[in-house]
């Protein structure tokens, strides 16, 4: 399914939201481990606000464009949406969230200063409205987002495909409307993610674990399991012993 792209004043939408959705149909266990998942396999975790949203166009040769319009006309064009977020906070991000053989390394950890200012997220008009039971991403104009994202797979053509600049990173929510969570309503969310966040944040493996360990006595169900699942990863797998 195709969709069409939508620009109004004041007002930009494309496509579903984590937070609402995802207690109705999953166990507190369930919910926590998605949360540590996205967590762990996003680029940034970070909330903020969303700035601006317009329409990005293909880079078609004018050849190109006639042989689109004389085959499809006006149905045959297809762009992008493009988003901006202004983040307020970066809670964590890929790096965070890995084991001792990389966290130990002091090098392999990149200076917190490289935080983003803000995020460019890209919807392209061909994805589609659902995937795996999964509506796309949603966001409007305005209004503040905690927000799971992960750099766009082959940015390179993504920028030969749309009328993107080649020198930017582009980001897309990890796991599509799971990655998305609108503010004020995902509060608790909020409070969930920056809880996990400050434990595997630490600088050393036996902190970000005795961190989650007594995030796991708080009597919340969904930061039990998330934390559970986060030691989970962290841990580096035991060698067999025809490997020692």
């Amino acid at each position: 399914m195709r969709r069409t792209l939508l620009v109004a004043v004041g007002l930009f939408a494309v496509g579903g939201g984590w937070g609402q959705r995802l207690p109705l149909r999953l166990s507190a266990q369930e919910q926590g481990q998605r949360l540590a998942r996205a967590l762990a396999g996003s680029d940034f975790v970070v909330y903020g606000r969303m700035r601006e949203g317009t329409g990005v166009a293909q880079r078609l040769t004018p050849e190109e464009r006639m042989r689109i319009w004389e085959a499809e006309g006006l149905g045959g064009f297809h762009g992008a949406s493009l988003f901006r977020l202004d983040v307020t906070e970066t809670l964590c991000r890929r790096g965070d969230s890995v084991g001792v053989e990389v966290q130990d390394r002091p090098a392999a950890r990149p200076a917190r200063s490289a935080d983003p200012k803000e995020l460019a997220m890209v919807i392209p008009d061909s994805a589609p409205m659902y995937e795996d039971d999964l509506e796309i991403e949603r966001y409007i104009v305005g209004r503040s987002y905690l927000l799971f994202a992960e750099k766009f797979p082959e940015g390179d053509k993504l920028t030969r495909t749309y009328k993107l600049s080649p020198d930017a990173d582009y980001y897309r929510a990890f796991r599509r409307e799971e990655g998305v969570i609108e503010l004020p309503k995902g509060e608790q969310q909020l409070a969930r993610v920056r809880e996990l966040c400050e434990a595997v944040r630490q600088p050393r493996l036996e902190m970000k674990l005795g961190m989650l360990n007594q995030l796991r006595g708080t009597g919340d169900d969904v930061l039990d399991s998330a934390a559970d699942e986060l030691i989970r990863i962290l841990q580096p797998p035991k060698k067999d012993a025809s490997e020692r």
